[in-house]
């Protein structure tokens, strides 16, 4: 910060350090540091996921949460969410059980429609895979 002659920060110099730390603010996001997500993804959710190959149930339904970007599973004692949404809508997570522990990707949009794929992770006690939709609840 720059002072003058009477101990404040004079006018000029003041907007150059202001926007000196806009300028790094905006850096940081670009080098991949947190940001806010849109509103427009937050809120609960309806996903269904359906099983194409393996011995999983043939449906699973899951009610989860989004906040800030940031997932969670709805008052379900039997499932475990970890994972978020990014600016575009991309959706990257796990959704686990006491047997298993899904990968997910796909995306969601604003209208309230999402759809992507799963399949357990390797080395779990069940192999599958298969397809998920999700609604704005």
């Amino acid at each position: 910060m720059f002072i003058g002659e009477n101990g404040k920060v004079s006018g000029m110099r003041k907007a150059f350090t202001i926007a000196a730390f806009v300028i790094g603010s905006l850096d940081a996001q670009a080098a991949g540091d947190p940001v806010s997500v849109p509103a427009k993804f937050d809120g609960r959710w309806d996903l269904e996921a359906s099983t194409a190959s393996g011995a999983c149930p043939a449906t699973t339904h899951v009610q989860i949460d989004v906040a800030h970007g940031i997932a969670t599973a709805t008052g379900s004692m039997f499932y475990t969410v970890k994972g978020g949404i990014s600016l575009a809508g991309i959706v990257r997570g796990t959704i686990a059980t006491f047997t298993a522990k899904a990968l997910v990707n796909g995306a969601i949009d604003g209208d309230g429609l999402g759809r992507g794929t799963w399949r357990t992770q390797e080395g779990g006690l069940l192999n599958c895979s298969g397809s998920w939709t999700a609604r704005r609840a």
